[in-house]
């Protein structure tokens, strides 16, 4: 399955559209079907050229990509960047800075991939968490990701009315800044991370265990942390394992929050590396 791809429009044509995006150097041709899922938008018919949108598809026996699932980002002339959290400037924040995974609309170029773009936040900037696929249900804590809870680590993807802007020299995790772009929403994303299993424990449907992260981890880099907390859910899917232990190497793809200083990933797959 490809999941949570984020990109602009490139074609639209009867049932198929194909999507730009920088962590691919060609578009991407996608079909939809009577099954396919339209979020915030009517169907193909709302499909033109630099709309952004995301995307979750799943590649067919005959080579044909199928969108399972599209939603509304952003209308033509918008942008989008998508990467980790280096930085949070004020409180509420008023900037971060973001190593960009990913990216699209206007004035978004190839360099900025893997360099650092700094990303306005205001009091119009919305905020939400891509919750798609992932169990929340009966967690220990309360997950939250808005103007006041959002963390260096954290994957978010961002999403402007206007173009990406020019900006200096940048570098990886630090350094100047390539770009600027005014968020009119932020969305914390879902992301991975590999590490070894300890403290497994498990109780009904639910287990939670202590994951510990590579020592060149650049989650640890910018955060100190070695280890987060994973919590695996009645709805996560495990992927070439059917029993988790301690000693284990896994690899956990969700949502990563930090609840009063402790890392708590909810995952939303757990697979065998």
């Amino acid at each position: 399955m490809m999941e949570h791809l984020a990109g602009s429009v490139s074609s639209a044509s009867g049932s198929n559209f194909g999507m730009s995006m920088m962590q691919s150097a060609q578009p991407l041709s996608f079909t939809t079907n009577a099954g396919t899922q339209f979020v915030n938008m009517g169907g193909m018919g709302m499909m033109s050229n630099g709309v952004l949108v995301m995307v979750d598809a799943m590649l067919q026996a005959d080579g044909t990509i199928l969108a399972q699932r599209v939603q509304w980002g952003m209308g033509n002339g918008g942008a989008m960047t998508d990467g980790i959290v280096a930085n949070v400037t004020g409180m509420p924040p008023a900037q971060i800075g973001l190593v960009v995974q990913n990216g699209s609309g206007q004035g978004m170029m190839s360099s900025f991939f893997s360099n650092n773009v700094t990303v306005n936040l205001g009091s119009g900037t919305a905020y939400g968490m891509n919750t798609d696929g992932m169990d929340m249900s009966n967690l220990p804590f309360t997950p939250k990701f808005d103007a006041s809870h959002i963390y260096p680590g954290e994957r978010v993807r961002c999403f402007s009315s206007g173009a990406m802007g020019s900006g200096g020299k940048g570098g990886m995790g630090g350094g100047g800044m390539m770009g600027t772009l005014t968020a009119s929403e932020c969305d914390l994303a879902q992301q991975g991370f590999r590490g070894t299993v300890s403290d497994y424990s498990s109780s009904g449907g639910q287990a939670t265990f202590t994951m510990t992260l590579a020592s060149d981890c650049y989650f640890s880099a910018m955060t100190d942390a070695s280890t987060v907390t994973v919590y695996q859910q009645p709805g996560t899917e495990l992927y070439g394992l059917t029993s988790i232990a301690n000693g284990q190497s896994v690899e956990v793809r969700g949502l990563m929050f930090n609840d009063n200083g402790v890392f708590r990933m909810v995952g939303r797959r757990i697979l065998n590396p």
